[in-house]
C-alpha cells in the first residue's frame, strides 16, 4: 500500500512541478508551492485508495469465514484444526491479551492491601447509608401493609374463615454481607378459594451504593391456580411508583419525586390499589 501511494504522489508531484515551474521562475515561491502540494497531495492519495485497500481487506476476511465454514461443512478440518487456523489469524491479537492480562493481575496484587481497606471503608458507608434509608423508606412500606392489614382484620369481623398470615421483613440489606431473597410478607385466604399475597423485594446496598431500590409486588391467586402479579409499589432514590401489572389496574398508576407519606394523591392511590385487589379476589366465585 505505502509503495502504490508513493508511485502516485510522485506521478502527481511531478506533473504539477514541471507544470509550475514553466510558469513560476521566482525560486522562493517554488519552493512554497512544492510544500503545499506535499502536505495537499498524500492526504488525497491517502483518502482515495484506502477504500480499495478496505474492500481488499474486508473480501479477505470473508474469504478466511467462508474456507473455514466450508471446511466444518464437508468435514476437512477437526475441531483442533479450526482453533489452531483461528489462532493462527488472529495471534497478535491473543497474545496482546495475554500480556494485558498480566500487567492487570500484578498491579492488582500489589494494591491489593490498599483494595482491602477500601472496601472495608465502603462497607462501613453501607451500614451508615442503610440506616438513612430505613428512617426515609419505612413508614411508606408499613402505611402499605396497614392499608391491607386492616381492611382485612374488618372483613374478618363479618367473616372469621378469611385468614391472613404476617411475615416480618427486611426493608434494605446489604449484599456483601447477608443473602439476598425475596419474602413472602402477606397470604390472604378467602373462603371462595381465592387469595392475595405480597412479595417483598428489599432494597439492595453493595459497597456504598444502592444499587435496587424496594419492590412491594401484590398478587391474585384464583381457586384454579391461576397466578397474576397485578400491581406493584416501587420506592427508588428520587422515584415512587404504583406500576399497574394488570390492565384492569391502569387507573393506579402513579409516581411522585416527594415523601409518598407527605404526597396525599400518592397515598390515595395506595389505598385505591389494595381496595381494588380485595374486591376482585373476595367477589370472584
Amino acid at each position: 500500500m505505502i509503495i502504490i501511494i508513493t508511485i502516485i504522489f510522485l506521478i502527481i508531484y511531478i506533473i504539477f512541478r514541471v507544470k509550475f515551474e514553466t510558469k513560476i521562475k521566482h525560486k522562493r515561491t517554488q519552493v512554497i508551492i512544492e510544500v503545499i502540494l506535499i502536505f495537499l497531495i498524500i492526504p488525497i492519495c491517502i483518502n482515495l485508495l484506502m477504500p480499495i485497500f478496505q474492500i481488499k481487506q474486508l473480501e479477505k476476511e470473508e474469504q478466511f469465514r467462508i474456507a473455514v465454514m466450508d471446511s466444518i461443512v464437508k468435514n476437512k478440518m477437526n475441531s483442533e484444526d479450526i482453533e489452531e487456523l483461528i489462532f493462527y489469524k488472529y495471534k497478535n491479537i491473543f497474545e496482546s491479551s495475554e500480556e494485558e492480562a498480566k500487567l492487570w493481575v500484578n498491579n492488582f496484587l500489589k494494591t491489593l492491601p490498599d483494595k482491602k481497606l477500601e472496601l472495608n471503608s465502603l462497607s462501613k458507608k453501607s451500614e451508615e447509608y442503610i440506616d438513612k434509608l430505613n428512617l426515609e423508606w419505612k413508614p411508606t412500606c408499613e402505611l402499605v401493609l396497614k392499608q391491607l392489614d386492616n381492611r382485612i382484620n374488618e372483613l374478618i369481623k363479618q367473616n372469621e374463615n378469611i385468614k391472613i398470615e404476617k411475615e416480618n421483613y427486611n426493608l434494605i440489606i446489604n449484599v456483601d454481607s447477608n443473602k439476598y431473597k425475596a419474602q413472602k410478607i402477606r397470604i390472604v385466604e378467602f373462603p371462595n378459594g381465592n387469595s392475595i399475597f405480597i412479595n417483598f423485594e428489599p432494597a439492595r446496598i453493595q459497597r456504598g451504593i444502592l444499587i435496587e431500590g424496594i419492590e412491594i409486588v401484590f398478587f391474585e391467586q384464583l381457586k384454579n391456580g391461576y397466578t397474576c402479579a397485578v400491581f406493584s409499589i416501587n420506592l427508588d432514590q428520587q422515584l415512587f411508583q404504583i406500576n399497574p401489572r394488570n390492565k384492569r389496574y391502569e387507573s393506579i398508576d402513579c409516581r411522585t419525586n416527594k415523601n409518598p407519606m407527605e404526597d396525599d394523591n400518592f397515598r390515595n392511590k395506595i389505598s385505591e390499589a389494595i381496595n381494588k385487589i380485595i374486591s376482585s379476589v373476595y367477589l370472584l366465585e
